[in-house]
């Protein structure tokens, strides 16, 4: 009788045992399964976007390797060099060259084409495109464009400003430059991902049927009577 008791009782508590690790390999499963449908999903319906979009990402950074840019960079050095002087800096400007004037000791600022972060602006430039008209894309495209250049313009005076003030070289501009160009080209990476997905995983609403009108289901229900 204690036997047959005991049994029962450990036969019971090897099914509660047994029970929550083979839903828990199933759950598993069922997730990695979900996943990967989802990622097949993307890569197979939306394998030419992928592939258009990265091959315009490398011919636009090939564009900004090839093309001259020294009158972005005058521009770029004349800004920089008029903002400084309205924060108090004495500043000038010497073609691609930001001068400050520091006693008997000038300081000189080179503006190469990395700083006019226009390789990130050609870079990312594929990945901001919607299925939208394209004049809306242009405007994007312009808008971004112009973000890019007050934001860079506002680096390179902090930067400079701070090497004035006694920073060093690699916390005044090489830092602020790191955690600036990827994180940035990160987001616009991911955002470019996210809506992939929606398109991807959301039906069309255009293509669902239609009711037709009620006052056409009302004649046609009579007609039938």
């Amino acid at each position: 009788m204690l036997s047959s008791t005991v049994m029962r009782r450990s036969h019971y508590a090897w099914i509660f045992f047994q029970k929550p690790r083979k839903m828990s390999r199933i759950s598993s499963h069922n997730i990695f399964k979900h996943v990967h449908l989802i990622w097949i999903m993307i890569c197979g319906r939306m394998k030419r976007q992928y592939f258009f979009v990265l091959a315009a990402s490398l011919l636009g950074y090939a564009v900004f390797a090839i093309v001259d840019w020294d009158p972005i960079q005058v521009s770029i050095a004349k800004s920089a060099s008029i903002c400084l002087s309205a924060i108090g800096e004495k500043a000038l400007f010497l073609d691609k060259y930001v001068v400050l004037e520091e006693f008997e000791d000038p300081s000189i600022f080179e503006i190469t084409r990395e700083c006019t972060y226009l390789d990130w602006y050609f870079i990312v430039l594929p990945f901001i495109w919607r299925k939208i008209t394209l004049a809306m894309n242009v405007i994007r495209s312009i808008v971004l464009l112009i973000g890019v250049y007050f934001f860079n313009l506002f680096r390179i005076c902090f930067g400079i400003s701070l090497a004035s003030h006694g920073v060093e070289w690699w916390w005044a501009h090489d830092f602020v430059d790191f955690i600036s160009y990827y994180p940035a080209l990160i987001i616009v990476v991911l955002l470019w991902v996210k809506n992939l997905y929606k398109s991807v995983a959301q039906p069309d609403l255009s293509t669902k049927d239609h009711h037709p009108p009620l006052a056409n289901t009302d004649v046609a229900c009579q007609s039938r009577r």
